[in-house]
């Protein structure tokens, strides 16, 4: 059975190794695409705006654990220049922690955001 992006995800510390293999993957992904946007802020085909619209989410994603662990585990796949920025960005952005449970997060949450409408 298929599952949502946005269904609520067993605890990261407990993925079988189909999810993790989908989690890694959806990282090795995401760090393409950034690579693709640190070579055109380089060479001027991206402007500054978008690159530090990317750089603020490569940043977000730096501060994960999961992330972090997907990073150390693809970071073979690049060399250069962009491997060595993401790697001063992980050595240099603080780790935050993570809800315990999604959906209990979730419900707090939308619960707060509610309650002002």
């Amino acid at each position: 059975m298929a599952t949502s992006s946005c269904a609520p995800k067993p605890a990261i510390s407990t993925l079988t190794p189909s999810q993790a293999q989908s989690y890694m993957r959806l990282c090795g992904a995401f760090f393409a695409n950034y690579e693709d946007s640190y070579l055109q802020f380089r060479t001027g085909t991206l402007d500054r705006r978008g690159w530090e619209a990317d750089l603020a989410t490569l940043k977000q994603l730096a501060s994960m654990p999961s992330a972090r662990v997907a990073w150390s585990f693809v970071r073979d796949f690049w060399d250069g220049e962009f491997r060595d920025f993401v790697d001063a960005l992980m050595r240099e952005t603080t780790i935050r922690s993570l809800p315990p449970d999604y959906a209990d997060f979730w419900k707090s949450r939308i619960t707060e955001e509610l309650a002002s409408v």
